[in-house]
């Protein structure tokens, strides 16, 4: 099979969305009362330090910028929690709040009880896609798009955009650990800087991770140890010196 290689790419750090310059280890008011509501809100962030908390909500606010939906970012990163965007969109990037309040005020309050109907049978295209995507995924890490594309490509395995994406949806992945291996393996080829591997394994040149995933993916790795720069946001780039925008939609 024919595994995509990884584009490597310039890092070009382009413009936030509103959160607050502020000096290296310092962080704004509305950061710092973000942190704190975080922390007293859920209580799965007792086991995150502070910048990880931070990077977390900025990570939200970077991929509602980009066009992700509350909906699916929350189902694939498998970690921000109603609280986490709900604070986001309250106190780091305000013009979301609607669409995050909107979201929530639509959502159950609680998971629906698995029922008993069965899942819905994949046709024979899509169960062999469904294999050779865990055949791609056995090889290297892999994020939700990349494998998608992957599948559907023409240089890869040829099956349509459809059963691509129904098999990979079909699938049980921890996308953040997949993200983890991603930099690990980048890491081995050659050094990175945070902003930089951030930027590889989010842009759609690249990996085509979630913002998210992408950082929680770099700060695992080991490479970025003093945090992720608070004076910008991470973007993808389509060639050297200039930014280009994702290929991810939801």
């Amino acid at each position: 099979m024919n595994v995509r290689t990884r584009l490597a790419v310039s890092a070009v750090v382009i413009v936030g969305i509103g959160l607050a310059a502020v000096p290296a280890g310092a962080m704004s008011p509305s950061q710092t009362l973000y942190v704190k509501d975080v922390r007293y809100l859920d209580s799965n962030a007792s086991v995150l330090s502070n910048k990880m908390v931070l990077e977390l909500g900025n990570g939200i606010c970077k991929d509602l910028k980009r066009g992700w939906s509350v909906k699916k970012l929350a189902r694939i990163n498998k970690g921000p929690s109603k609280v986490d965007f709900v604070e986001a969109a309250n106190l780091l990037c305000t013009k979301y709040k609607a669409k995050v309040t909107s979201y929530y005020a639509k959502a159950p309050a609680h998971p629906a009880a698995p029922t008993t109907a069965p899942s819905p049978r994949l046709t024979q295209q899509q169960q062999s896609a469904v294999e050779t995507a865990k055949q791609y995924l056995s090889t290297q890490a892999f994020s939700q798009q990349g494998l998608i594309d992957q599948l559907d490509s023409s240089a890869g395995s040829g099956y349509t955009v459809n059963d691509a994406t129904v098999a990979v949806d079909s699938l049980s992945v921890n996308w953040n650990n997949e993200a983890v291996q991603a930099a690990k393996e980048y890491l081995q080829t050659q050094p990175f800087s945070c902003t930089d591997l951030i930027q590889q394994l989010d842009s759609s040149a690249g990996d085509q991770y979630t913002v998210a995933q992408a950082t929680y993916g770099a700060t695992q790795a080991g490479d970025c140890a003093g945090g992720v720069p608070a004076t910008g946001s991470t973007g993808s780039t389509g060639s050297t010196g200039s930014t280009g925008s994702t290929g991810n939609t939801p």
